[in-house]
């Protein structure tokens, strides 16, 4: 009776082991998919940040390769507008047009900026008359009226 209840039980033990291990095995591909996407959303993210800080620091050809790098791993919307914004600066209007139809979000801080970056390069593909009346109305700081006296 001892050695049947010893065999039965460990029997139980060994198909336990033996399903973990089958379950361990399927989910495997699943899981490695999982850890490969957050890496290359980690790249993509560090990527956009060390391209936002050259795009502040003033060195838009090096926020464009960056931007692109970026883009290489995750297409994140930002990423295109730092890389249009920077393709733009150095008079690359084609790399920024082509960055810009990347971006599909409707985010509205991203949308905004996109239509920014838009109008300023149909501003620039625009001869000098054709500028001046694209561009937005501006007021002088001096008369802009902060509220009620």
């Amino acid at each position: 009776v001892a050695l049947v209840l010893g065999v039965l039980i460990l029997s139980h033990v060994l198909f336990y082991i033996l399903v973990r291990l089958l379950r361990t095995t399927l989910r495997l591909p699943r899981d490695v998919r999982s850890w490969r996407a957050r890496r290359r959303l980690g790249l993509a993210a560090d990527e956009l940040q060390r391209a936002t800080a050259a795009m502040l620091a003033g060195q838009p050809a090096h926020a464009l390769k960056l931007s692109r790098q970026s883009i290489g791993h995750t297409p994140l919307p930002l990423a295109a507008l730092v890389g249009a914004r920077a393709a733009l600066d150095m008079g690359e209007a084609d790399a920024a047009r082509a960055l810009l139809e990347t971006v599909e979000t409707d985010q509205g801080e991203l949308v905004a900026a996109r239509q920014a970056i838009t109008r300023e390069l149909d501003r620039s593909a625009a001869g000098p008359d054709e500028a001046a009346r694209l561009a937005p109305a501006t007021v002088p700081v001096s008369a802009q009226a902060d509220g009620p006296p």
